[in-house]
Parts: C-alpha cells; structure tokens; sequence
C-alpha cells in the first residue's frame, strides 16, 4: 500500500520522534533526582537539628503537636487559625511549627503580648532578609533596620502624637458602639447567627478609614476594597511561586482579574485622597489651627509629601 521511500521516511520520523523524547525524559529524569536530593538533604538536615535540640540542655520552646505534613495541610487551608489555636491551648502560647523552611533554623509562634514585646524591644533582635523583604514598595517602617528604620519612624511620630491617638480612639469607641448598636444587638434579639471574622474585618477598615484617612467609608466600598484586596494578594502569591504567569498573564484570566482589581484599589486610594483636598480646600484650618502643622494626621504626610512624584 506504501511505496519504500514512504515507509522509509516514517519509520526515520518514528526513530527521531523517540530520540527527542529519550533525551527530554533523560532531562526530567535528572531534574527529579536533584529535587529529591535536595528536599531528602534538608528534611535529614532539619531532623538531625531537632534531634540535636532536643538533646541539648538549651531551653527551647515546646513543639506543636503536629508533623510536618499535618502542619503543612493545615496552614495551607482554612485550618490554619485553628491549628495555632490547637496547639496554644495543648502546649502553650509559645510553641515550635514543624515546617523546614530553608534559612531559618526554627519556627516559633508567640502568642503571648508580653513575650512579643520583649522580642520586638530586645535590641538583639534583628529582621532577617527571608522573612521581612522589602518587596514591591521598598524599605519601610516594617522591614528595615538601624538609621532608615530610625527615619521611617521620626517622618510618622508627629501623626502619631497624644492628640491624634486620642482622636483615633474616640473614633474607634464611636464606630464599636454604632456596631454594636446596629448590627450585634439586632442579630441577638432575633437570635440569629452572622460571621464574627467578617463583621469584624469590616468594622476595622471603617475605623482605619475614618481614623487614619479621616473618610467615612461606605459598607459597600469595604467590600469592595477586601475582596479586591484577596484577589491581588493571592495572584501575587501564584506569579511568585510559578514565574511564568508573568509571562504569559495577558492570555490567563485570573491574572486579567487581579490587575483589574489592583486599579480597583488604586482608583480607592485616589477617592480618599480626593477626598481629603477637596474637604480641605472647602474648610481651611484657622491660621492659629494644629491641623496647619506639618504632620497633622496620617493622610495629609501622604498628601503633602513633596518626594512624591504623583499619587500614584
């Protein structure tokens, strides 16, 4: 039915087409094995490190009761709260996760204010690189060290004043009692049940807005503003574990959604900023008034910080 040269030729392309193959399986093949070498090297490097915890006479926090797969699972989930709840309650409010993470000899939770005082005001303690990156807006006040840290936090001290605290709090009182007033009571007169973590989300980005931005943000654009936020953070988090969705993110649907919620969010940040000039241009502050001071509240040493190129 087919002539030689024909047959020749597929039997040649048959050939190639499994020579090609050989040498991409050949490829994963080697790849599997350096993982594997690599994952079996620092999970033996973490158990002889526990090991040597364990025996040495140095107090160390005790272990969740937990493995490493079981921890795993359960932070990657919705178990997660519930896994460090677990576990205060069984070994304390400070505790060791079984995770072995690469750079960080051990994992510790601290669930108690005072011990996280103590850590945060000791002066040996310092912000490691592969926790406290600085990422996409640079250094700041929460991830640097020494003379920028000092920096960072003389420019916000003067928002941060007895004054505005006393303001900010007067602010938090009123919007807790609107709260209970309007939502908590109502639900328990008619004995119905509401989800404590997201009435609670909400009533704290009512109270930054107001208290920090001096806007009275509706419900709906707090939710506008969380959900949004979710969808940035968890496309940021899948582009930052598999690069190529950098690359290809024009054809990915989720990625098209997550940068059509970041300019939800960046469109948020210009309303509150608008906001705040137009509010101030219509009541100016007297000339004798705090509010002219420079570092008046958190809003305006954004508004009127001149490094700014833009608002953006």
């Amino acid at each position: 039915l087919y002539s030689y040269p024909a047959t020749k030729m597929y039997h040649e392309t048959i050939e190639t087409v499994f020579a090609n193959l050989s040498k991409h399986a050949i490829g994963l093949f080697l790849t599997i094995i350096i993982i594997t070498t690599l994952v079996i090297t620092r999970c033996f490097s973490f158990f002889v490190q526990d090991k040597d915890r364990s025996n040495s006479k140095s107090c160390y926090p005790p272990y969740a009761p937990y493995g490493i797969l079981q921890t795993i699972n359960s932070i990657t989930s919705s178990d997660s709260p519930w896994l460090f709840l677990r576990s205060a309650r069984r070994v304390g409010y400070v505790f060791r996760i079984r995770l072995p993470l690469p750079g960080r000899p051990m994992v510790v939770a601290v669930g108690d204010a005072k011990a996280a005082r103590e850590i945060l005001l000791d002066p040996a303690s310092t912000k490691p690189c592969g926790v406290y990156r600085p990422g996409i807006l640079g250094p700041s006040i929460f991830n640097s060290e020494g003379w920028r840290w000092s920096h960072a936090r003389k420019s916000v001290m003067p928002a941060f004043s007895s004054r505005h605290v006393e303001r900010m709090n007067n602010v938090c009182m009123q919007k807790t009692e609107e709260w209970i007033r309007n939502k908590l009571n109502p639900k328990i007169d008619k004995g119905e049940s509401f989800d404590v973590g997201y009435e609670l989300t909400k009533l704290t980005m009512l109270i930054i807005c107001e208290a920090a931005f001096e806007y009275k943000a509706t419900d709906e654009e707090v939710d506008m503003f969380t959900s949004n936020l979710e969808i940035s953070l968890k496309s940021r988090q899948k582009t930052g574990m598999n690069p190529i969705r950098r690359k290809l993110g024009a054809i990915l649907p989720s990625v098209r959604r997550a940068k059509s919620a970041a300019m939800h969010l960046a469109d948020f940040g210009l309303k509150i900023m608008k906001h705040y000039r137009d509010n101030t241009a219509l009541n100016p502050p007297p000339n004798n008034s705090s509010r002219n001071k420079a570092g008046d509240s958190v809003i305006s040493l954004i508004v009127n910080n001149t490094n700014y190129a833009n608002d953006l």
